[in-house]
């Protein structure tokens, strides 16, 4: 089968396209998926998933949220929702599996739910870390309710468009900074209340006070953020790992998280779509073999959405 294989230390330069196996021994609990498309995330380069516990580099095919078709699943696992031939979308962890940019990727069985039925492979594919990261957000972390006001940096991103129309979804009043005229338009379309161009804006002047920021930016608009938390509000941060630090020394609360699977919550996110009150947004589709360009592109910070590799169609 075909794989994407990084070779660090170094940047996308290190991706190499190649041949491996088929993963073999599928194991109780576990499913072989045929990939069909892989979520980009282009910062899991930097992650620390790629050195082991002395330090030393190790080599990882990237790629943790996917969507594919079950091929098959290990002996003695019980599942009601999976079987070979169905369509599923998956949020993998480093800690038991290879990533999924290839043919065929393994994931553990409450790692894997059926995917949302009105949308494709590829906009499945959009969906798992980067949603499941707005929720735990929004939800896990702080409890957002009803009228209270949400400000989004970043939020035509990858997990930006998602905590928009979760938030607007509870009724709470939402914000959403960007620059680019298709940044607004596709951030109004999802209903944002207010945009802010950051680039011609003063935040602080444009949005007052809110509960809660969602920080998906880092550095200089991080900076900035801190400055309308609310005193008994909350930053939270998805790049920043000092955010807490940050955030103290300005008098506010911060917080940084990575996300986790849940697959409850990651099928209550599949209700909302397929109800269509949620939808993702795909920006680029790159094939395995401009894996190379694709982690590029998105690491110049345009993105709206998610840039996806498509691996079958």
């Amino acid at each position: 089968m075909r794989v994407v294989r990084y070779y660090p230390p170094g940047g996308p330069e290190k991706l190499r396209v190649q041949d491996e196996p088929v993963p073999a021994e599928v194991k109780e609990n576990e499913v072989l998926i045929k990939v069909h498309a892989v979520g980009l995330i282009w910062t899991e380069l930097m992650w620390p998933i790629y050195q082991n516990a002395e330090g030393e580099y190790i080599s990882h095919i990237p790629g943790h949220d996917f969507s594919g078709v079950v091929v098959e699943i290990g002996p003695e696992t019980r599942s009601s929702a999976l079987k070979p031939g169905s369509e599923v979308y998956a949020f993998t962890s480093r800690r038991n599996h290879e990533g999924a940019m290839a043919e065929y990727a393994k994931a553990d069985t409450d790692q894997v739910i059926p995917k949302p039925k009105n949308l494709s492979f590829v906009e499945a594919a959009a969906v798992p870390l980067s949603a499941l990261t707005a929720w735990q957000a929004l939800f896990d972390h702080f409890n957002l309710q009803r009228d209270q006001r949400l400000l989004v940096t970043g939020a035509a991103g990858g997990t930006g468009v998602f905590a928009v129309q979760f938030a607007r979804h509870i009724g709470a009043y939402v914000i959403g900074t960007g620059s680019s005229a298709r940044s607004r338009e596709i951030l109004e379309k999802l209903g944002v209340d207010q945009f802010v161009d950051y680039k011609t804006e003063d935040l602080k002047t444009a949005v007052g006070e809110v509960d809660l920021v969602l920080e998906c930016v880092g550095g200089k608009s991080l900076e900035n953020a801190l400055s309308v938390v609310k005193k008994d509000g909350l930053l939270i941060s998805i790049t920043e790992v000092d955010c807490e630090k940050i955030a103290e020394q300005k008098g506010v609360r911060g917080k940084f998280f990575i996300v986790s699977m849940n697959a409850d919550e990651l099928s209550t996110i599949t209700e909302l779509i397929e109800s269509g009150k949620v939808v993702p947004i795909v920006d680029k589709t790159f094939g395995l073999e401009n894996v190379q360009q694709a982690f590029k592109d998105a690491s110049l910070g345009h993105v709206h959405g998610k840039a996806i590799i498509s691996v079958a169609e």
